[in-house]
């Protein structure tokens, strides 16, 4: 469970990276003028990311 969680970070992260490049790419073109609406939801899918792969992890102590 802890290694899907780090992956599904890392691609949160990917995910984030993406849409802030096409989303500043758009805007550069002249296609989209606000880009905020995109630039937030990269913004929200990086921090959920971080905490994804920076989240303590649940270490298996042999007592349950």
């Amino acid at each position: 469970m802890k290694n899907i969680q780090r992956k599904l970070g890392i691609v949160m992260l990917a995910l984030a990276g993406l849409i802030a490049g096409a989303s500043v790419s758009l805007w550069i073109a002249g296609t989209s003028e606000q880009p905020t609406r995109m630039l937030t939801g990269a913004g929200a899918l990086f921090i959920l990311g971080m905490i994804a792969i920076t989240r303590p992890r649940e270490e298996d102590d042999g007592n349950s």
